[in-house]
């Protein structure tokens, strides 16, 4: 691992922030458990799963993957993606709540040098039509609740898009899971790191949303920066809450449980009542928040919370709710 690493002092990456983290392992530590990589998502699934295959790696709802069944798994996602027509440069919007099919579309569309434009599953028609649009997807991936506003949205495209299910496959759109073992498509030799691999639109509070475009590279220094930031160990659990159409989610949980080489917790939407009791069920090391979601813990019933909970980590607590979590929630 270079480019990325050299871009923060080895001094800076193994700061002790605090007495806490003396039994941690320090940030570079973390990262030199791997073997070196070449910047790409599929390099860097490699580089972790060449470890130990047969370490968890994500888990939504009841299903579970290791380390090594997901980098096949992704493999024969690209497959079809490829046999659909799907090449370099192409874009396939992803409109869903979050569920694995997120992470799977991510490095499979990767693997072909193509880009994932994840898309908010709560937009009317005209937002997400003007996302698909602008975008000029080729391709998108749904679920059965987002389906028909999906379909209406990708309406009117100067080359009409096809459909793939995540969830439940409809009537003219097959479920991916269901195409994994057909799928005869070559995949390219070699990928460039630098190539785009993520458009993530704004909220556009000012004018029309605009796509932001972030390499493979970018990506994956994103995820090593993460580790830095908050100490992430290559045993943690992320409890993956905020949504995935958003960078907070992409860029610090899943990029940051790709470069710790750690395992994700994928929730579907973010529940205040059911919270700590996630936490304790999925043993849930890590959590990252925004401000309102903390206002929402603080002000909920202390029946709630859970004091058996591991979380020993969360990023986006304001100063405000500082001793809030550190005090009652003993983070």
């Amino acid at each position: 691992m270079k480019d990325g690493i050299d871009c923060m002092t080895e001094s800076a990456l193994n700061l002790t922030v605090s007495t806490t983290t003396s039994a941690m392992k320090k940030p570079l530590e973390v990262l030199r458990l791997y073997a070196e990589h070449d910047y790409t998502l599929n390099g860097v699934l490699a580089s972790r799963a060449a470890r130990d295959p047969g370490r968890p790696f994500m888990r939504f709802r009841d299903r579970q993957w290791s380390w090594g069944e997901f980098a096949l798994k992704a493999e024969a996602a690209a497959r079809v993606l490829a046999a659909r027509g799907i090449a370099k440069g192409d874009r396939v919007g992803v409109m869903a709540r979050n569920c694995d099919g997120h992470v799977v579309m991510l490095f499979a569309l990767a693997r072909l040098g193509a880009i994932m434009v994840p898309v908010n599953p709560e937009f009317g028609v005209e937002e997400a039509k003007y996302v698909l649009h602008h975008a000029e997807v080729s391709a998108v991936a749904a679920t059965t609740d987002t389906l028909e506003v999906a379909r209406k949205a990708a309406a009117g495209l100067k080359n009409p898009a096809w459909f793939l299910m995540l969830d439940a496959a409809a009537t003219d759109a097959p479920l991916l899971d269901d195409l994994l073992n057909s799928a005869k498509a070559d995949l390219p030799a070699t990928v460039d790191a630098d190539a785009t691999c993520l458009i993530v639109y704004t909220s556009g509070t000012t004018g029309f949303p605009k796509g932001a475009m972030h390499s493979q590279r970018s990506f994956v220094t994103g995820g090593e920066a993460f580790v830095q930031r908050v100490y992430l160990q290559d045993d943690d659990r992320v409890m993956v809450v905020l949504p995935m159409f958003h960078i907070n989610a992409m860029f610090y949980s899943v990029a940051g449980t790709l470069a710790a080489g750690a395992s994700m917790i994928i929730i579907p939407k973010f529940s205040a009542s059911t919270f700590w009791q996630t936490a304790v069920d999925t043993g849930a090391t890590e959590v990252n928040i925004i401000e309102a979601i903390g206002s929402i813990l603080r002000a909920r019933p202390r029946s709630e919370f859970r004091p058996d909970h591991k979380i020993t980590k969360v990023y986006g607590v304001r100063a405000s709710m500082d001793e809030t979590f550190k005090n009652e929630f003993k983070i």
